[in-house]
């Protein structure tokens, strides 16, 4: 499976929703499927990104981000910036890290920001 970084954008957006007494159940996003859904969820839990409970099979139930998941978020939340992101990515063959995905929202915030 190919990680895909739009499918990380909006499961951040969608954990961030969470009500913090409870948990988003059974996340369904279309058009990914089931098992696409739960893997990103399963990286992102592992990369410090978002709390999830993969308990029950291929489900998961989004708990919500952590604080480097709101930070990562906050960095590409904007659509704008988000667009310049992908084609920055494009450039590149449509893939980056992680970190350098974020480098490049970063950069695209404080040029819109005028920091740079």
């Amino acid at each position: 499976m190919k990680r895909d970084m739009e499918l990380v954008r909006t499961l951040l957006l969608r954990a961030e929703g969470v009500d913090p007494m409870g948990m988003v159940h059974n996340v369904q996003v279309e058009p990914w499927s089931v098992q696409e859904v739960f893997e990103h969820a399963e990286m992102m839990t592992k990369a410090g990104l978002l709390k999830a409970n993969f308990s029950i099979g291929p489900e998961t139930h989004l708990m919500g981000l952590t604080w480097e998941g709101h930070d990562f978020l906050d960095d590409i939340r904007d659509d704008g910036v988000w667009s310049k992101v992908k084609r920055s990515l494009a450039s590149v063959g449509g893939t980056a890290s992680l970190e350098v995905t974020r480098q490049i929202a970063v950069a695209v915030v404080k040029t819109q920001l005028g920091l740079d």
